[in-house]
């Protein structure tokens, strides 16, 4: 069968040689349906199959939570008018795998918000507000800061 749709995919035809003489068969004669495997996504033209993983591991998810945590605080920092190059520290109460993915990518996390400190609570909150991710609303604040 691979060797099948390779001729299709590179000559355009089929040819197949039968007791009666050959037969060729072009590729609007053919219709070749590919399916992938169980947790993949493959695509083909000229030969090439290319297939990628669409299976997530913790890592990736954990990936997936910082970036919207990241896009969320980004969001928050607009909303409030900071300045681009603010330093800000955040203040919220973190719990189960947003705690878990932050803990593993906080130096991420505080490079790409600028973030200098992350505390659960405190008096001098410039800006608030209540965010969802996966679910799960969650209080945020920020406040300006100055780098030490």
């Amino acid at each position: 069968a691979n060797d099948i749709i390779n001729q299709m995919q590179v000559n355009g035809e089929l040819v197949l040689n039968t007791d009666s003489g050959d037969l060729t068969f072009k590729k609007e004669h053919i219709l070749i349906e590919t399916s992938s495997a169980e947790g993949l996504i493959a695509a083909q033209d000229e030969g090439f199959t290319v297939a990628l993983s669409t299976v997530l591991n913790d890592e990736l998810i954990q990936e997936g939570l910082i970036r919207d945590l990241i896009r969320q605080v980004q969001i928050m920092r607009k909303n409030a008018d900071f300045a681009v190059e603010d330093r800000i520290k955040v203040y919220g109460k973190f719990s189960g795998k947003l705690e878990e993915a932050l803990n593993t990518y906080i130096d991420y996390f505080c490079n790409e918000t600028l973030t200098l400190a992350i505390e659960q609570e405190g008096s001098e909150i410039e800006f608030s507000d209540t965010i969802k991710i996966q679910g799960e609303k969650i209080t945020l604040g920020i406040s300006r800061t100055i780098k030490d």
